[in-house]
Formats: C-alpha cells, structure tokens, sequence
C-alpha cells in the first residue's frame, strides 16, 4: 500500500481516538514512520507501528481517495500485533 498523502481528522474521530489516549500527532507519527500495513473489515485498512517515543499503535483507515484516509480508530497495539509488527519487520531486513 502506498503511505496515505493525507489523513482526515475531524472532531469526532480525534474525540474517539482520546477515548484510546491516542492524539492526531502520534498518529501522524506512526503513518509517517514505518508501519506495516494489513487488510482489515469492512475494505478498511490496519496500520501497525511506533510512534517517535516507541509506543505500539494499531490505526484503522479508510479510505476516501486515492491519497485521503479517514482515521477510523487507533489504540495501543495488543501484544499479538506487536508481533506481528516485529515478525514483518524481521522479514523486511
């Protein structure tokens, strides 16, 4: 997949992403870094990575357009996905 050019962020979804102790800053983080991403539900897309501070988030996009991705949800990654995160990670280098 190709790194999403914009996120869209609105006052719902950043009200929900807090709920997860999440902020659009970090999640910004994790999608410019070096996630993996996977196939979710509903067409939508999982993006597994750290953030600057190495905190393990899991974001669920979907997709608007070509290059915007409505931010669906992001949370702490559970330790399932971190290895997943780390098994995909190992096979890259």
């Amino acid at each position: 997949m190709l790194r999403p050019a914009e996120l869209v962020f609105t006052i719902d979804n950043i009200a929900h992403i807090a709920k997860h102790s999440v902020i659009a800053d970090e999640v910004k983080e994790v999608i410019e870094g070096k996630p993996i991403f996977i196939g979710a539900k509903l067409n939508r897309i999982m993006a597994i990575g750290p953030t600057n501070f190495g905190r393990a988030l899991v974001i669920v996009l979907d997709k608007i357009d070509n290059e915007k991705y409505y931010v669906v949800t992001a949370r702490d990654a559970n330790k399932k996905e971190r290895l997943k995160y780390e098994d995909q990670k190992r096979r890259w280098h």
